[in-house]
């Protein structure tokens, strides 16, 4: 701007390419801000060999490259020698990254943080006037501010059941040069945006290639298709079902031409936090509520890889569920009146793992190396209440004699998961738990036939618990009343009454005379 300045250019849609302009050169690298998966940052370095920084003015265009000189978004002029930048920061939204929130002009003793509507409305000042374009505080509240500013405060409805998907819009990314791995963007349209959960792998059935533009429809509420590779159980999805989010991006490995394999969930909330879900198990079915560390595209592209390769190929129990569940048929035997028997059959012959309360747990410290087609898994029920955790699992393998190789581990009273152990006498297990229902039916008390059940399993005769004074009661002693003494005669009695009589009419007759003589005589 200034007389004898040469321009230094910013292209913000080039995020990658080094490239040197009159003579000074410019490197973008991109990181995420803050340690946060929510923005990320453009720091565009400048290395001015050897000439007079204050003789660069600073241009920054919305584009690849520079199409022509008046249409910069804003122009940084005749720095002083203390208000040269040595780099530019330009923040982004990781739901929208072609769209700069704030820029940022760094010199050696001062950070300029300015939002980029200002900016851009200011077209360009000198660099002694850039303080006219600065906000002070922390810099992410306003990156979050910014951002539901350009949103218009719109989130997604991350919905289970039958509420169809409204409202979606879907922005498809590359990690990496290499071309394997993606990532899904889900953002509002609408104030009302809606995603059904059976949707969230389920794109446009037409579209082959996820390098073309994408679109999930609306309408779309599922079910998942049981054969898909990508599936989600709704158990796994409890802290997000029916909650409201900014964004929510789905992270893909490429197989071959046409397969994907969702790797990683990232559920965005600016207002409270973020949840992230990883895939454990290569079914589906189990997707822990875990964060994976990482900085830039490189180390993500590697943290997915990670995940990718150790994908477990096991069968996943889950205690605390007792219908059917994401490539598992749970069937209730519900004939016996004490207990509860759930069959859970699975597609394979596998390991296992079990989850309860949506967290990994360990049956006891024996349970090695166990495979099979079916789990058995018991629950105590007590005036028709069922107990939440259960007390007996079993596991049937394949082939013959199936029902004679059973493999059981039962719980220890008081205890957690951890502590359960094998049934030391399992050919008996049949007549233990024909014992449990018998004469535990009648017990109505959810803890005391833990108790019970426990003590038949280990092998033990129940035996009633003695209290601390345990004393036989004797029958109390037989108290006779005594006599009640003999009313008086009736002559006594009359002669009592009589007497009474004659002694009130004497009253009366004296007290009439009295009366007579003081008051009577005396008023006349």
């Amino acid at each position: 701007m200034g007389a004898g300045q040469s321009y230094l250019y910013i292209n913000l849609n080039n995020k990658n390419q080094k490239c040197t302009v009159n003579g000074c050169t410019v490197t973008p690298s991109t990181a995420l801000f803050n340690d946060t998966i929510d923005f990320e940052v453009v720091t565009y370095n400048f290395n001015y060999n050897g000439k007079a920084p204050t003789s660069f003015d600073i241009y920054i265009y919305d584009s690849k490259e520079a199409v022509y000189d008046s249409s910069y978004i804003f122009g940084y002029c005749s720095p002083s020698s203390n208000q040269v930048a040595n780099n530019v920061e330009v923040y982004y939204s990781v739901l929208a990254q072609d769209k700069p929130l704030v820029i940022t002009f760094v010199t050696n003793n001062q950070k300029y943080n300015c939002k980029y509507d200002d900016l851009k409305y200011a077209r360009w000042n000198w660099a002694s006037y850039i303080t006219e374009h600065t906000f002070t505080g922390d810099l992410l509240p306003k990156l979050k501010e910014q951002y539901r500013k350009l949103l218009l405060n719109k989130t997604i409805k991350f919905a289970v059941g039958d509420e169809a998907t409204n409202g979606v819009e879907v922005i498809h990314q590359e990690i990496g040069d290499e071309k394997k791995k993606y990532r899904i963007i889900y953002t509002p349209k609408n104030r009302d945006s809606v995603l059904n959960c059976n949707c969230l792998f389920n794109l446009d059935k037409e579209t082959k290639d996820l390098s073309n533009q994408l679109e999930v429809k609306d309408g779309c509420k599922g079910p998942q298709d049981k054969k898909a590779i990508n599936k989600i159980d709704q158990y796994c999805l409890t802290s997000v079902k029916a909650h409201f989010f900014d964004g929510i991006i789905v992270y893909y490995e490429k197989e071959n031409d046409n397969k994907y394999t969702a790797l990683y969930l990232e559920f965005i909330d600016l207002r409270k936090k973020d949840i992230c879900l990883k895939r454990i198990d290569q079914e589906g079915c189990w997707w822990a509520e875990e964060t994976i560390n990482y900085k830039d595209k490189t180390s993500l592209g590697s943290q997915l890889g990670t995940i990718k390769n150790g994908l477990k190929k096991v069968n996943t129990v889950i205690l605390d569920v007792k219908v059917s569940y994401t490539g598992v048929e749970v069937n209730p035997d519900k004939t016996t009146q004490a207990y509860i028997k759930y069959t859970h059959t699975f597609t394979s012959e596998d390991e296992h793992n079990f989850l309860y309360g949506r967290k990994i747990i360990t049956i006891g410290s024996c349970l090695t190396n166990v495979k099979s087609k079916k789990v058995e898994v018991y629950y105590l029920k007590a005036k028709n209440k069922e107990d939440e955790q259960p007390f007996l699992i079993e596991f049937i393998p394949n082939g013959e004699g199936a029902q004679n190789n059973k493999n059981a581990y039962h719980f220890t009273y008081n205890e957690g998961f951890d502590k359960w152990t094998e049934c030391k006498e399992s050919n008996k297990l049949k007549n233990k738990l024909d014992k449990i229902n018998t004469n535990g039916g009648c017990i109505t008390k959810i803890s005391l036939l833990r108790w019970y059940a426990h003590e038949i399993l280990i092998g033990e005769e129940p035996k009633v618990p003695k209290t601390e004074d345990e004393t036989i009661p004797k029958k109390p002693d037989i108290v006779e009343p005594k006599p009640e003494p003999e009313p008086p005669p009736i002559w006594l009695i009359v002669g009592c009454v009589a007497a009474g009589v004659v002694l009130i009419v004497t009253l009366v007759v004296v007290y009439g005379i009295y009366w007579y003589n003081t008051t009577i005589k005396l008023l006349t």
